[in-house]
């Protein structure tokens, strides 16, 4: 008696999670009553008639061949993952006129549903596994559904949906016929598709539509949420497969997913017949719809005969975010207006991003937004060149009705694809990857058009970091190794820099040079930045003084020199070229320990037990000289910001004069 009571106490805790599981709240539903099948009815379909508004039914693993139309707001539970609760097509599915449904029979043709979640409900079903036969034998041209959300909002959570293959009677799969794994059909639906695994679908496996009829714009739009999904395609195939599409006015979010194996067998024939996801026509969207959200998703294909990752055609949907790769065309935008393709990492294939407009006139004020800053950079990389077939993006605008290869451009549509990132960073390397299209005589990069930007692309800079001591404000105090600071402690550098955030240890700001030769005629590449020096030898970012390092407007990362420039010293050079990148801290490359850490012989000053530039260069020039004491003693009373002040104690006098004699006839060993 004590094992039956633990038993039931058991299962009741079971079901309170699952219902927190699948999200829905528990303190109505502990009144509710629930079903069992086999337990208490033979089927599904007797549960369902049973049930009232709010249970829960609960079916346990064996295999039900029947057709069930769920036209209650109720729970089903099944056993799948665990265990197998199947779901199989009955004898009669492909004859029997009754699983046929056709609620709006203006907006929707006729489909055969396995499983339909009826208008007006608002049912959760969970942990089955729907399967319709592989292939699926009839000769009609009604279209079969695993799961149909027919008007209503439901949640379709963790089920493993298959089989869903038209065939002929010979058991042929159908080229011309279209199976769907779960379907989101008419208005009125606010709908959860999650965390469903659908397999061996032709042609949709999950499909959200607001209509079958093109001529006419539907009155309502359904909504659904799909995400987390995994949805595995048919691979290269005669059939057309798409793995989830947005039609016709319908909206939402689709995130998460993980999508596999689409492709079509037949290069020239209807190129988004093997797409992983795709939105057709946005424009239908009416009373403010919001954009569709395409993120997270990860879009994979082992062959790209031809294959969409993700389209997107009508109004104002973003592409965020996502890892695309292997597609002949990995993402392409059509005639979007306010559309974003941000922070997508695409890899391989033929083309990284396609950009097409083929309606409306060349007047037609459309955005269409491709990266377009540092952080919403777009990495795409791993794509043949234009002159090999591809492209890491790829602009074509054509005039409606027009064949392809012929007739005008709409050149002013704006697209703004700047700071992506193509793995390669040369202007020539850059242009190779890119095809606009503008007009009949131009192909490649620059564009002819300003309508289109692409540059300037994404930078990762290059990044080093020294140290260093200047002579002039050396703390000569035995053991002290440091820099006075009289200059920020006075406020002249406040007074000559004026707002900009200054280290409270700042002795003064100096100038980082980065060149990839010894020699300044040999050098390809030659960057310059601002750093604050402090006390101790370090320096601090001059834009942003968290940062211990410089940045380089260059992005090849290599071997190079640095030199180190002040005012009113002798600039330095590192002894040997550094390896610099742009993905990483830099170590601290330190002069301030001997002589060999710089170029040249005797390049710096001895100072205490450190080395430091030489102090004295007042006028800019290579060496310290008669002119360099003119200066000083021409400026000798002045308490600015002053280049003479080579003690940089805050004026200029004696002691500076006095620290110039010690050095003339030095000069720097930078060549």
């Amino acid at each position: 008696m004590a094992r039956g009571h633990d038993l039931r106490v058991h299962e009741m805790m079971r079901y309170l999670l699952w219902l927190a599981l699948i999200g829905v709240g528990t303190s109505s539903n502990l009144s509710a009553t629930v079903l069992r099948v086999p337990n208490n009815y033979a089927t599904i379909s007797a549960a369902v008639t049973a049930a009232s508004t709010g249970d829960t039914i609960r079916v346990y693993a064996g295999t039900y061949a029947e057709h069930v139309n769920i036209t209650k707001s109720v729970v089903l539970i099944g056993s799948w993952p665990d265990t197998a609760t199947i779901i199989s097509a009955p004898g009669d599915f492909f004859s029997n006129v009754s699983y046929r449904y056709q609620t709006q029979p203006t907006l929707f043709d006729p489909r055969a549903a396995l499983v339909r979640i009826a208008p007006g409900t608002s049912a959760v079903m969970q942990g089955f596994v729907v399967d319709g036969g592989e292939p699926n034998r009839d000769t009609s041209t009604v279209a079969f559904t695993g799961i149909l959300v027919d008007s209503a909002s439901a949640t379709v959570k963790g089920n493993k949906v298959m089989g869903f293959l038209p065939s002929d009677t010979s058991g042929t799969p159908s080229t011309t016929l279209s199976g769907r794994g779960i379907e989101v059909l008419g208005g009125s639906t606010q709908s959860t598709i999650d965390s469903n695994t659908i397999s061996t679908c032709q042609r949709y496996h999950i499909h959200v539509s607001a209509t079958d009829d093109k001529t006419t714009s539907p009155g309502l739009f359904p909504k659904a949420t799909v995400s987390r999904n995994i949805i595995i395609g048919l691979g290269k195939s005669k059939l057309g497969q798409k793995g989830i599409w947005y039609n016709w006015g319908a909206y939402g979010t689709i995130n998460n997913n993980t999508l596999t194996q689409f492709d079509y067998i037949d290069s020239a024939v209807e190129p988004d017949r093997a797409s992983a996801i795709v939105v057709k026509h946005g424009e239908y969207r009416a009373g403010g719809k919001s954009r569709i959200l395409i993120s997270a998703n990860t879009i994979s294909a082992n062959t790209l005969t031809n294959n969409k990752g993700i389209f997107i055609e009508g109004s104002a949907d973003s592409v965020v975010s996502n890892t695309v790769s292997g597609f002949r065309w990995n993402v392409q935008v059509d005639d979007q207006d306010s559309a974003y393709v941000i922070g997508n990492t695409i890899t391989g294939g033929t083309v990284g991003v396609l950009v097409t407009a083929t309606t409306g006139s060349k007047t037609v004020a459309r955005l269409v937004t491709v990266g377009g800053s540092p952080a919403n950079k777009n990495t795409i990389t791993g794509q043949p060149t234009t002159a090999a077939g591809g492209a890491a993006i790829q602009l074509v605008f054509r005039e409606q009705g027009l064949p392809s290869g012929d007739g005008e451009f709409l050149s002013a549509i704006p697209v703004v694809a700047t700071y992506n990132d193509f793995g390669v960073y040369s202007s020539a390397e850059i242009a190779a990857r890119i095809f606009d299209r503008a007009d009949t005589s131009n192909i490649g990069w620059p564009a002819s058009i300003d309508t289109v930007l692409f540059s300037p692309f994404y930078v990762d800079k290059i990044r080093a970091s020294v140290k260093v001591f200047l002579q002039g404000p050396y703390d000569l105090s035995v053991g002290a190794d440091t820099m006075k600071n009289a200059l920020k402690a006075g406020s002249q550098l406040a007074l000559h820099f004026g707002v900009i955030p200054i280290p409270a240890l700042a002795v003064d700001s100096i100038n980082i040079e980065l060149r990839n030769a010894a020699l300044t005629a040999g050098s390809t590449t030659r960057k310059y930045a601002p750093a604050w020096l402090l006390t101790n030898g370090t320096i601090r970012n001059f834009s942003d003084t968290t940062k211990s390092y410089v940045e380089f407007d260059t992005t090849l990362s290599g071997s190079y020199y640095f030199v180190v420039y002040h005012r009113s010293h002798l600039a330095v050079m590192c002894s040997l070229a550094q390896s610099l990148d742009g993905g990483t801290v830099p170590a601290v490359y330190n002069f301030t320990t001997s002589q060999s850490q710089a170029y040249g012989t005797n390049p710096m000053k001895a100072v205490g037990s450190q080395f430091a530039l030489v102090a004295g260069n007042t006028d800019g020039n290579s060496g310290i000289g008669a002119t360099d004491l003119a200066n000083i003693r021409s400026a000798i009373g002045s308490v600015t910001y002053n280049v003479n002040d080579v003690d940089m104690n805050g004026g200029v006098g004696a002691t500076d004069l006095s620290l110039c004699r010690t050095t003339v006839g030095l000069n720097t060993q930078v060549p």
